[in-house]
């Protein structure tokens, strides 16, 4: 509550959270303008209640069964090895989407979209913070996984918006 709740003065995430700039990019999350920021914390402070996690734990369990019961875990035999970060970066954003995104996005996770993630996730690493505009590997992915990830999100907000404009009629 404390955390949702105070000024950006009293506990700034923008100063917290400045390495991800150069995975969301310029005036994005917490680089936008304070205004424009608390928006989502709204958003993001009803979905993190006791009572909805409450709601999660089954669908967070229900996933994990279903992912694991995939065909590439339950043929695995002995000798076999499989990446345990992969697994779970797979795990956490199967979960993230099914319980905070809803059904409409989560109809689009695949193993694409998880390596998007990954992706995404390989720009977070000081030298990026450092250099922004350093093409290393991970950079360059993380650049270009931002830009499918942000061209499916627009799929998907303007989905809703035809959605929301038919329903009204």
């Amino acid at each position: 509550e404390m955390f949702f709740k105070a000024s950006e003065e009293q506990l700034s995430a923008s100063s917290a959270y400045a390495f991800t700039i150069p995975v969301f990019g310029r005036n994005v999350v917490y680089d936008a303008p304070v205004h424009e920021f608390l928006q989502p914390r709204k958003f993001m402070r009803e979905g993190l209640t006791i009572a909805r996690f409450k709601l999660y734990v089954p669908m967070i369990d229900a996933e994990c069964h279903e992912y694991l019961a995939q065909e590439r875990w339950a043929n695995k035999s002995g000798g076999e090895e499989t990446c345990a970060l992969s697994m779970f970066n797979a795990l956490t954003v199967r979960t993230s989407i099914r319980c905070l995104q809803g059904t409409d996005v989560y109809q689009y996770v695949s193993d694409k979209l998880i390596r998007m993630y990954e992706d995404l996730d390989a720009g977070l690493s000081p030298i990026s913070f450092l250099f922004p505009s350093f093409p290393l590997p991970g950079a360059r992915r993380s650049r270009r996984a931002r830009a499918d990830i942000g061209r499916l999100y627009e799929q998907l907000i303007r989905a809703r918006e035809s959605d929301a404009d038919s329903t009204a009629k």
